[in-house]
């Protein structure tokens, strides 16, 4: 296995990250929500994005629970990526980067995905936010856009 691994290319990996760090921060109380591609993939395509290369979640806590999270994570076999700043880190758990950053609560509504059995939080309208982030066509997935 390469260091990185396309989420959307082993799902199977990629689910149990990401449904050990939602189980993490449900024990510890912490509030998160997918973001940015994950968001995206979750909501428009019911999934992983082909050729998005990590895993985007926003915890919202503070000093003192990021730092309970980060200790859990490395408890679990999440492996730190980057040098530690307390507001964006990455993690690789079986290959698959987790990109973990903070964001303020004051900013966010959810709404929830469904996705493998779990609900996931996302920005709230969703749609704006993607819309935010990826402009009016995000409905539209680059790569088919570009054959």
């Amino acid at each position: 296995m390469s260091t990185d691994e396309l989420p959307a290319d082993v799902p199977d990996l990629a689910n149990e990250a990401l449904e050990c760090f939602d189980d993490i921060c449900y024990t510890l109380g912490i509030v998160y929500f997918l973001a940015a591609g994950t968001a995206l993939g979750f909501y428009r395509d019911k999934g992983y994005i082909t050729r998005d290369n990590d895993i985007d979640v926003r915890v919202i806590c503070d000093d003192v629970m990021f730092n309970r999270l980060v200790e859990s994570l490395r408890e679990n076999d999440f492996i730190p990526a980057a040098q530690p700043d307390y507001e964006r880190m990455h993690f690789r758990r079986s290959g698959i980067l987790l990109d973990l950053k903070r964001a303020d609560g004051s900013e966010f509504w959810f709404d929830v995905v469904y996705y493998n059995g779990r609900l996931y939080k996302v920005p709230y309208p969703v749609k704006d936010y993607l819309e935010r982030l990826y402009g009016k066509d995000w409905e539209t997935p680059r790569w088919k856009s570009q054959e």
